[in-house]
Parts: structure tokens; C-alpha cells; sequence
């Protein structure tokens, strides 16, 4: 009987390996996997990088939201610029327009997100 119980716990511990060596194997395919799918949405998120891209996005939300008035974009003004006597209404006049503004915001959020899936 003793030999019938280790002989039945020799081929259980057998099918058990099995098992665990085919979940392992089949959890490394997962990583690649992962990996390749996280390459291929890096390169899309790339590819929304672009001045074409950003035109598209801006005149679909302009169309459907209207364009913003102009009076109520703020500038961001830092303590040196006042401190070398730049004015709020120097600035206004020859700020950039809302899309250039859009734009520099719109390539920041992509860059980051890229940025942040690379690591």
C-alpha cells in the first residue's frame, strides 16, 4: 500500500509540474504579448503627433463646441516679466492665437503619455 500511495503522489506531483510548467510557458507568451501590444499603442499614440492630427481634432471640437472668445484666454505671466515692466495688455497684443495655444498644449499631453508608458 505504501508503495501504491508514493507511486500515486509520484505521478500526481507529475501532472502538477505539468501543469505549472504550462502556465509559466504560457505566461512568459503573455509578456511578449503585452510588450508587443504596448509597442503597437506607443506607435499610435505617436502617430497622433502630428500638425494634421491636431487640425482635424481642433476644427471637429471648434465645430462642435464653437470657437472660444478670444477676451477670455488668460496669459500666465511669471514675476520676471513683471518685474521688466511687460504688461498684461502688452502681452495681449502680441500673444499667440488660441489654436497655436491648443497646439502646444495638445503636443505636452501626448508627449507625456508617451513618456510615461516608456517607463
Amino acid at each position: 500500500m505504501l508503495v501504491d500511495r508514493e507511486s500515486r503522489e509520484a505521478r500526481l506531483h507529475a501532472v502538477y509540474e505539468e501543469v505549472l510548467f504550462t502556465i509559466l510557458q504560457a505566461r512568459t507568451l503573455d509578456l511578449r504579448k503585452s510588450n508587443h501590444q504596448m509597442d503597437a499603442t506607443i506607435a499610435a499614440i505617436k502617430s497622433l503627433r502630428s500638425q494634421t492630427k491636431f487640425q482635424e481634432i481642433y476644427e471637429d471640437t471648434t465645430t462642435t463646441i464653437g470657437h472660444e472668445d478670444p477676451s477670455r484666454i488668460r496669459c500666465c505671466r511669471g514675476w520676471q516679466d513683471y518685474e521688466e515692466g511687460l504688461s498684461h495688455e502688452q502681452h495681449s497684443a502680441d500673444s499667440r492665437g488660441a489654436s497655436d495655444s491648443y497646439r502646444i498644449l495638445y503636443y505636452k499631453i501626448v508627449d507625456g503619455i508617451i513618456t510615461q508608458m516608456k517607463e
